[in-house]
């Protein structure tokens, strides 16, 4: 269960750096560059998709009440 956590992360991460890698590219060239304007979009809903599955870790106080 804590390696599916982790993978979770890891993917939800990815997913964001790659949105706003592909973000940047497409502000830079005003939205020419077709490739990375589909990539923005395809990763910008896989980002969603996996933030919605990420949970923080809980701090043991939290877990109390």
């Amino acid at each position: 269960m804590k390696s599916l956590k982790f993978l979770v992360a890891a993917v939800a991460a990815v997913s964001v750096l790659v949105f706003l890698a592909s973000l940047v590219i497409v502000v830079s060239t005003d939205g020419s560059h077709e490739q990375a304007a589909n990539i923005c979009a395809y990763s910008l809903i896989a980002s969603f998709v996996s933030l919605v599955f990420y949970q923080p870790k809980k701090k043991e106080s939290d877990l109390a009440s």
